[in-house]
């Protein structure tokens, strides 16, 4: 059997604020997209999420996609968006024909 360690509270608590500083950083990056015009792209128990900026969420299995490639190039795709949208040498792009 094995005997559990028991961790000093000051761990439990840097813990805590590592989680908090995470969570934050997430949540600005995805205000910081939709703000752009990009979705937030997530996967969830074999699916892809889209979240678009007006709020819709698009869920598609992951046998839709042609292969992960064209996941992966969809990814590559919008943070080069990203890139040139906060650059300015680019406008928000429409992703409704997702």
């Amino acid at each position: 059997m094995k005997q559990k360690v028991k961790l000093k509270v000051g761990t439990y608590e840097k813990a805590l604020e590592y989680q908090r500083i995470g969570n934050r950083a997430v949540r600005q990056a995805q205000e910081e997209n939709h703000r752009l015009g990009l979705p937030n792209i997530y996967s969830r128990n074999g699916k892809i999420i889209y979240e678009m900026p007006d709020g819709k969420i698009i869920v598609k299995d992951s046998a839709e996609n042609e292969n992960e490639k064209s996941s992966a190039k969809l990814l590559e795709m919008a943070r080069n968006a990203r890139k040139e949208i906060s650059d300015g040498k680019s406008e928000p792009m429409d992703f409704e024909k997702l």
